[in-house]
């Protein structure tokens, strides 16, 4: 999530700068800096049919990593 932050981090400053970038290249971009650890899910997104949008997106990257937390606990041995 400290990536999705960063990338909205320089999306804001772009929009100040009256940087002009579509949103289907924001959620591609953010899809693509996804760590090696979320592959499946980076996969999953990229043949997702319905375009989403930035705020789409940032929600389901949170809902997923809320998601990869639990399993790693559920996970762990005791």
């Amino acid at each position: 999530m400290t990536q999705v932050q960063e990338m909205q981090l320089i999306f804001h400053d772009m929009h100040v700068e009256d940087m002009i970038m579509s949103e289907n290249l924001k959620v591609a971009s953010l899809i693509e800096k996804l760590s090696p650890s979320w592959k499946d899910f980076k996969m999953y997104l990229k043949h997702k049919l319905k375009e989403k949008t930035l705020e789409e997106l940032i929600v389901r990257l949170r809902i997923e990593d809320n998601n990869q937390k639990c399993e790693e606990i559920y996970q762990k041995p005791n």
